[in-house]
């Protein structure tokens, strides 16, 4: 920073250069990015810059001089915004010690953590599914997913069915399929023509509420080039609010 005073300036001009520091240090923290918050020894507000006021809904002027857990609140982890909007918070207290160390006050850095909550969580579904993956594989069994559209089948002759080691199980190179929003070539012609209307039917009648789950034997083309029958069960699952069918493919006793 400039050297706003020096040694042997006289009070008009110590307290003029202090003036501008503040001045000089308030603009340099009201341009980061996070929010700054700085309370005094008795841990009430004296500084925020905008993003801390955009965090907690509270503007400078009216925070200056209120509790920092007033201003700053947080419930298992979230900051709570005065208007009572929730987000995860990251947040960093570092003490503001005087020329003997003795602490007259804190500087708090918070930041919005949901992208970096957002970043961990698909970190770890990512590292699930591969575990997922690997003992499905283990046990030769596939596994299915659908999508559904207000509770309902999806309209179209193909419905788009995201598997996991299904088509590998009856012996097909997946490599050159084509992947769309995380669903794979369904393949319909792999299914028996007979066996079509079938699955369609079990379905819906389980999403009418005939039957507890979907439970029905069918054949699959092997890539040896013969039908083999597989058990396809599955039921409801619901994941960040999209309501989807999901089961299992396994080899018929």
């Amino acid at each position: 920073p400039p050297l706003l005073c020096r040694a042997g300036d006289g009070p008009k001009r110590l307290e003029e250069g202090l003036h501008a520091s503040r001045r000089y240090f308030g603009v340099l923290l009201a341009s980061i990015e996070d929010g700054v918050v700085v309370a005094d020894d008795a841990d009430r507000v004296t500084f925020m810059n905008r993003a801390a006021e955009a965090l907690t809904g509270w503007a400078e002027s009216t925070a200056v001089g209120q509790p920092y857990a007033s201003v700053v609140t947080t419930m298992d982890g979230m900051l709570v915004s005065r208007q009572g909007r929730r987000v995860p918070l990251d947040e960093q207290r570092s003490a503001l010690l005087d020329d003997v160390g003795i602490a007259n006050g804190a500087v708090s850095v918070i930041r919005d953590a949901t992208e970096q909550r957002d970043a961990a969580r698909a970190e770890g579904l990512a590292l699930m599914n591969e575990r997922l993956e690997l003992a499905l594989r283990g046990l030769n069994v596939g596994m299915w997913i659908l999508s559904l559209e207000n509770g309902q089948l999806p309209v179209g002759d193909v419905l788009p069915v995201h598997t996991v080691n299904m088509w590998e199980s009856l012996g097909w190179n997946t490599s050159d399929d084509i992947v769309v929003d995380e669903v794979r070539t369904p393949h319909p012609e792999r299914v028996h023509p007979e066996d079509r209307p079938k699955i369609a039917v079990a379905a819906m009648a389980y999403l009418d509420g005939k039957s507890d789950s979907i439970e029905i034997e069918a054949r699959y083309l092997h890539a040896d080039g013969n039908w083999r029958s597989l058990l396809v069960r599955g039921g409801l699952t619901a994941a960040d609010a999209q309501l989807s069918c999901a089961g299992t493919y396994a080899g018929a006793a």
